[in-house]
């Protein structure tokens, strides 16, 4: 019988945010490992459903180190950036490059809503709010291994931003954006005068 685990929600130092995201994503990585093995197969191919704040967000440069130590090659990831190119040297990560399916919208909800990673149907990420810089401040977070109703939820939220997104042109040279407007970064920083129901969960 497979344990299911309660997803921990717990306060992350900025300075560790980064290490723990990407050990979480090296132990689903062996996980995959392992029962692709018992099967006598091989790991079948995925996609990944990573919400987040902007290219530099430590949880894509978790996904992104994790893949390129894992030489994983049958990972497609759909990835939501609320604010991509909002500066002149940004890059998408190389190891994601040919990988990404990008998109990006102007809705403002978009700032409260969590930044999310979503790797299988009981296996999930959710960070903080994108309001707030996480390289700046320590941050809630939550864990959820073996938890389908978890999961359920942040990829019936995925789904919903998603389908309101326009595509973006994700490269490691620069990350292009198309013709939907992008939110302005200094926004994040702007308390909202009157509140606006976000589309996805913002619960800590």
């Amino acid at each position: 019988m497979q344990f299911k685990a309660v997803p921990t929600i717990a306060v992350i130092k900025k300075e560790e945010k980064e290490a723990k995201l990407k050990a979480f994503i090296a132990d689903h990585f062996a996980r995959r490992q392992e029962t692709a093995e018992s099967a006598d197969g091989l790991a079948t191919d995925c996609v990944f459903l990573l919400v987040a704040r902007s290219y530099d967000s430590p949880v894509v440069r978790a996904l992104a180190d994790a893949i390129a130590e894992a030489g994983a090659q049958d990972i497609m990831v759909k990835a939501l950036i609320l604010m991509p190119g909002s500066q002149l040297a940004s890059s998408w990560p190389a190891a994601l490059t040919e990988i990404t399916d990008g998109r990006t919208t102007g809705d403002l909800r978009l700032l409260d809503a969590h930044e999310q990673l979503w790797l299988n149907g009981e296996t999930v990420w959710i960070g903080d709010c994108m309001r707030r810089e996480p390289a700046k401040r320590d941050a809630y977070e939550c864990y959820a291994y073996g938890c389908e109703m978890t999961a359920k939820s942040v990829e019936a939220a995925f789904n919903r931003l998603w389908e309101k997104g326009s595509t973006v042109a994700m490269n490691s040279a620069a990350i292009g954006r198309a013709e939907s407007p992008v939110i302005d970064p200094h926004l994040a920083h702007v308390t909202q005068s009157e509140p606006v129901a976000p589309t996805a969960s913002t619960r800590h």
